[in-house]
């Protein structure tokens, strides 16, 4: 009844150098589909580096999946993991890297980056979207209902389960929909506009306009708000996948 990770850790103790017991790229990447927490995954390619095993592209992709599984999602270091693979010349990515990386934006409910993933893959000139692809944009999109064209784009590529599971999922958000609108009555909407607007604090009286600036001089504008974290980590990605589309046509 133990977790999964300590099972997993445990193996590494029948290690035997002097009867060249080692581990090799399989009990690694074994190993990274049992981490519980990010620290995990860093303990992972630790031992590799301890036991002379060259990472390779799918040990990059189990660590990006995995960093969906945790609690909560691990979305920035699935980032830091892709971006490491993708540089990597050793390590060229491959569609399991990116349908995995795919899967952890949307359970982490990064619906800009997901979409921009989605569409590097599909603007991507080696690899292309498949049945895995349509199924994690089907039943992990963060939005459903929104998503319903991307999807459509890629029905095709949907099994006969994927079919089953992306109805599903739409009922289910459909039915939330209809949960979140029924809990608030529309007379009680109205009625809350206009107590909104019976309490808004009066408009101030109009002052003198400032004096115009002196000719030559510019006008101050006031600083802006630093942006949403959230929208510049979706900037960041996009961005991101961007150049990494650039790099592989270069390449």
């Amino acid at each position: 009844g133990g977790s999964r990770w300590a099972a997993a850790r445990a193996v590494l103790q029948q290690v035997d150098r002097d009867r060249g017991v080692l581990p090799g790229i399989v009990t690694m990447n074994a190993m990274m589909l049992c981490t519980e927490a990010p620290e995990h995954i860093d303990w992972v390619f630790v031992k590799c580096r301890e036991f002379d095993v060259t990472p390779d592209t799918h040990l990059f992709g189990a660590a990006v999946r995995m960093c969906g599984k945790f609690n909560p999602p691990a979305f920035d270091r699935a980032t830091e993991l892709f971006v490491e693979c993708v540089r990597n010349p050793h390590t060229p990515p491959d569609l399991y890297l990116y349908n995995m990386y795919l899967r952890t934006a949307g359970v982490s409910g990064e619906r800009e980056n997901m979409e921009a993933i989605f569409a590097t893959i599909c603007a991507h000139p080696v690899i292309e979207p498949d049945t895995v692809t349509a199924v994690t944009l089907a039943t992990r999109h963060p939005a459903p209902l929104e998503a319903v064209p991307l999807v459509e784009s890629v029905a095709h590529l949907l099994d006969e389960r994927g079919r089953r599971d992306w109805a599903a999922t739409l009922t289910r958000a459909r039915a939330r929909k209809a949960r979140e609108a029924a809990r608030i009555p529309v007379w009680y909407q109205k009625k809350h506009e206009q107590e909104a607007v019976r309490k808004a604090p009066a408009r101030p009286r109009e002052r003198a306009p400032p004096p115009s600036p002196a000719r030559g001089e510019r006008r101050t504008r006031a600083a802006r708000p630093p942006p949403d974290a959230q929208k510049a980590v979706s900037v960041d990605a996009a961005s991101l996948l961007g150049v990494v589309t650039a790099a592989t046509k270069d390449g």
